[in-house]
């Protein structure tokens, strides 16, 4: 295996680069940190260019031997630990090929679960998303009008890797809505404004949940759109649940519903 010791290495300096959400757009490539998120990017289709392992003692997980020599390296501990989000708690990073990722290329379901969030801007809050998008086998994420991307290292980690298993795309508000209109899929918007008690909306039908961000909400382009405003009753003293947390209730309460459906 090739040795990385120096900072003025190529490698060191695409990883540098691929911090930023520009780079990451137009090399289409993104860094992976850890072992379990790897594996779950290669088995879901990924290409892996380069395998950096901390330090000198490296061994390659079973899953991961099937990698050209040429694309395994190590690193200095020191170094490493500088180029990584998680320091000296992992022990491999890899730099990873993107996938393509439009509206047209998603493939539904017979009764679809969407999951659409509106300008998201805390990576944790889109990685817990895509979390709960993978528990409750939504058939695809969708970001409109996008602040952070996917492939965010912190999207990556708060998803711990179903990032890589979940069906996703960004697109703008009005592609959005037309996609949802061409494949007649109900909308259901986080609104207060003329909203029910989310237990008492029809989920058995295709539909798609909207949420916006927790500072401003949803836009006013989703007030004029939405099929049907949806609210989770709060019993407590404070008015509002985590983005990620509400996602997780009406993604859930969804599932049940078209999982109820299909019983009788």
């Amino acid at each position: 295996m090739k040795h990385i010791a120096s900072k003025d290495n190529q490698l060191v300096k695409l990883l540098l680069k691929l911090e930023k959400s520009r780079e990451r757009k137009t090399q289409e490539l993104f860094v992976v940190e850890g072992e379990k998120e790897i594996i779950l990017a290669m088995e879901n289709g990924y290409e892996i260019q380069h395998l950096i392992y901390r330090d000198v003692h490296a061994h390659l997980h079973p899953k991961l031997e099937r990698l050209n020599e040429h694309q395994v390296v190590t690193m200095e501990a020191q170094l490493f630990d500088k180029l990584t989000y998680r320091g000296e708690h992992i022990h491999l990073l890899a730099i990873v090929k993107a996938k393509p990722q439009f509206l047209s290329t998603l493939k539904l379901s017979t009764n679809p679960l969407i999951l659409v969030v509106e300008s998201v801007e805390k990576p944790g809050n889109l990685g817990a998303i895509l979390r709960t998008a993978d528990a409750c086998k939504a058939d695809a994420v969708i970001v409109c009008d996008e602040v952070t991307d996917f492939y965010n290292p912190n999207v990556i980690r708060a998803s711990v890797g179903t990032v890589f298993s979940v069906p996703k795309c960004a697109a703008s508000n009005h592609a959005v809505f037309e996609w949802l209109q061409q494949h007649k899929i109900t909308i259901f918007s986080t609104f207060i404004e003329q909203s029910i008690p989310y237990y008492h909306a029809d989920f058995s039908q295709p539909c798609a949940i909207l949420v916006g961000t927790e500072a401003q909400g949803l836009s006013p382009f989703w007030r004029k759109h939405a099929s049907q405003n949806i609210v989770i009753p709060m019993l407590g003293q404070n008015d509002s649940l985590n983005v990620s947390a509400a996602v997780a209730i009406l993604s859930f309460e969804a599932r049940k519903a078209k999982n109820n459906s299909t019983k009788k």
